[in-house]
């Protein structure tokens, strides 16, 4: 039976993206109860880039450096409270950004684009979940608060962040940033499986 291990490119990829979703996430645009923040385009990269089990494992590390109080949520903020809280679950749903964005990476742009519309659903849903359990908004209200204002945000992030996927890949690909096959795009001297 063959293991595999995280080769030291790969871990040094993956950190490099968990400093890149906390970057995203401290920059912010403070409206309402949920802050705008670049983190989501950082975190659909992620799985863009990474694939979905890196995406994912980059984006579970950045919650975690938050959980145990490193300021890298949105607003320099970090700890337990701000995952318990009410806007918790959609920082817990970024974990479905990552996952779904790079699931369908390799396959057509409408279904790579349509994983991450999934990914983007799955943490609206985890999302208004949670804050409608520790607050006293109706569906309605929690949906005028926390989902709508952010739509026309969010379809920009997947356009924008699916375009430099797509500028990217070639390079990453060629330039052995990454060893793996993304988006069609293969080095055109590797020829060995890994």
């Amino acid at each position: 039976m063959k293991t595999r291990r995280l080769s030291t490119q790969k871990i040094v990829y993956t950190a490099l993206f968990v400093a890149l979703i906390a970057v995203c996430a401290i920059i912010q645009v403070p409206i309402g109860m949920v802050p705008i923040s670049l983190a989501t385009l950082a975190v659909i990269l992620s799985g863009l880039i990474l694939g979905p089990w890196l995406g994912l494992l980059s984006t579970l590390c950045y919650l975690l450096l938050g959980l145990v109080g490193v300021p890298i949520f949105a607003g320099f903020k970090g700890g337990l409270s701000v995952i318990a809280g009410p806007t918790g679950g959609y920082l817990i749903g970024y974990l479905a950004i990552s996952l779904f964005s790079g699931l369908f990476r390799r396959k057509n742009a409408v279904l790579a684009v349509a994983g991450i519309i999934l990914g983007n659903f799955l943490c609206y849903l985890l999302g208004t979940l949670r804050f409608l359990s520790v607050t006293d908004y109706a569906l309605k209200s929690a949906l005028a608060v926390c989902v709508w204002p952010f739509l026309p945000g969010d379809a920009m992030k997947i356009a924008l962040s699916y375009l430099l996927f797509l500028k990217l890949q070639k390079p990453i690909v060629e330039h052995g940033l990454l060893s793996e096959e993304i988006g069609g795009v293969r080095k055109l001297d590797d020829n060995k499986s890994e």
